[in-house]
């Protein structure tokens, strides 16, 4: 195997996560004509969203918590290595909105206003949203690493338990009383889904406690499925238990998968292309709905399923490859010339 210090069974499902993502966004315009089918669909495809903040737990909490530079270490590291980039990406959606989806011109006086109002209003209701909740969670990783650290297996069913119980409420109660809930269910949903990444494999370690995981989630599949049909929907991708299961059950059956598949023989070539895809594939996050919108545009696909897979597929190489050209010219420069400024050569080892 490729020598390196990433899980490719996690890079697997990094990557998974990414192309769910494109495949959601591209549901409407090629299967949005069959209201049941594209519903369907998104249930399946949607988990990308879960997986992707399942894995950001698993490793955000691995904190060295005795070192006495670690706020000041973590900190810089994801502004370095996720706010610079988004900042970017952010640049160009916003640039992108207003020339190509509004016909504006731009005037730096006029964009710098729009980008802030984007930034601290707009994005957050855009393919973005996903990132403010993630900031969130990890402006608190280095101080709820201590407690996350420390739990015990009851202290990891508890937490489970309290979140999942919340979850239920927050999906199944609206609908009960007609009313809307007061707590957001990305709050509840995706901020449970953060912590669990970081300890629920440890919950599942045996193969007879998978296999019940897997029927577990498979039955969670068929329930939700259920619910959508009856319109009860409220929060069922992120909050609803049945979700929860079916996204840790994924989770860990592509992990498992995974290993057995890098651990048979040699796959170089398949390793560097699954490690410089989950490299960039947060990049891929940030632009491929503009690249979407581009190909759509340009391009007319039969709209029907293999339509779909089709696009699907063209706008994730279309993003890979200028992902790629960014994250080596403009975003490394960037990211280069903060790291001088602040002197942060030594703090970022």
């Amino acid at each position: 195997m490729v020598k390196t210090k990433r899980d490719l069974s996690y890079e697997v499902i990094r990557v998974l996560a990414m192309v769910l993502i494109v495949l959601t966004h591209e549901i409407g315009p090629y299967l949005g004509d069959n209201p049941t089918l594209s519903s369907f669909t998104e249930v399946i495809t949607v988990v990308g969203v879960t997986l992707f903040f399942l894995l950001s737990g698993k490793f955000a909490f691995k904190l060295n918590l005795e070192d006495k530079s670690l706020y000041k270490k973590f900190y810089w590291k994801k502004f370095i290595g996720l706010i610079v980039p988004m900042l970017i990406f952010m640049l160009i959606k916003e640039a992108h909105v207003l020339v190509y989806n509004k016909g504006l011109e731009l005037h730096p006086k006029f964009f710098a206003h729009q980008f802030l109002l984007a930034l601290f209003n707009g994005f957050n209701y855009m393919e973005y949203w996903f990132l403010y909740i993630l900031i969130a969670n990890f402006l608190a990783v280095p101080f709820t690493a201590r407690m996350v650290q420390n739990f015990k297996d009851r202290d990891k069913k508890a937490f489970l338990t309290v979140g999942l119980i919340l979850g239920t409420i927050t999906t199944f109660l609206p609908h009960i009383l007609g009313v809307n809930f007061e707590i957001s269910y990305y709050f509840i949903g995706y901020t449970l889904l953060f912590y669990s990444g970081y300890f629920i494999e440890d919950l599942f370690k045996t193969e007879k406690s998978k296999k019940k995981l897997y029927l577990v989630g498979l039955f969670s599949l068929i329930i939700t499925l259920v619910l959508v049909q009856l319109k009860i929907t409220n929060g069922y991708k992120s909050t609803s238990p049945f979700y929860f299961f079916y996204s840790v059950a994924l989770f860990i059956g592509v992990r498992e998968l995974s290993k057995k598949f890098f651990e048979k023989k040699p796959r170089e070539l398949l390793e560097k292309v699954v490690l410089f895809i989950g490299k960039h594939s947060l990049a891929v996050y940030m632009l491929h709905m503009i690249v979407l919108y581009f190909i759509n545009d340009l391009i007319t696909f039969p709209k029907n399923f293999f339509g779909w897979i089709l696009s699907s597929c063209l706008v994730i190489i279309a993003s890979l490859a200028v992902s790629w050209i960014l994250d080596i010219t403009i975003i490394k420069w960037v990211q280069k010339l903060f790291i001088r400024v602040f002197k942060l050569e030594k703090v970022l080892k």
